[in-house]
């Protein structure tokens, strides 16, 4: 169970950051569009 909880934990950490660097990415390649 602990081992599962730390898995679901790691997967949903890694995704969180992916998000915010795809976010950020975006952010980035659309502000001197603006």
């Amino acid at each position: 169970i602990i081992f599962n909880l730390l898995f679901g934990f790691s997967t949903s950490f890694s995704m969180a950051i992916s998000t915010r660097f795809l976010l950020g990415f975006f952010n980035a390649s659309l502000g001197p569009i603006k």
